[in-house]
């Protein structure tokens, strides 16, 4: 009997897992916005075609590329990879763990304008 009751009890939970309520899709939906406001919260500006003459590499994927500023601490430009004319976005946060800790939110907002553009 006990097995019986632990068996209910694991499927009854991996069915409420793999189940995805509007509600459920809803405040998914909300969690992603809510990044891109985080990011666009620290976010300068944005252009078509802009120069890398004093920024350096940062880091890189296959959808966009990041620079830091060289002078300007904690300030990053997302580029947009893959585009004839690239677009880009320049950000500006506060601490080195704050820019670590957004840079994948700013990638995805600039990635979200560029498609909007």
């Amino acid at each position: 009997m006990r097995g019986f009751v632990a068996f209910i009890t694991v499927v009854g939970l991996g069915a409420c897992s793999l189940y995805q309520s509007p509600g459920r899709k809803f405040l998914e939906k909300q969690a992603f916005e809510y990044a891109g406001v985080k990011a666009q919260a620290y976010q300068m500006a944005c252009e078509q075609g802009a120069t890398l003459k004093g920024w350096a590499p940062f880091s890189q994927s296959t959808q966009a590329h990041v620079f830091t500023h060289e002078t300007n601490e904690f300030q990053i430009r997302v580029v947009t990879a893959g585009d004839p004319l690239p677009f880009s976005c320049d950000y500006q946060f506060a601490s080195a763990q704050e820019m670590y800790e957004r840079v994948g939110d700013a990638i995805d907002l600039t990635l979200a304008q560029s498609h909007a553009e």
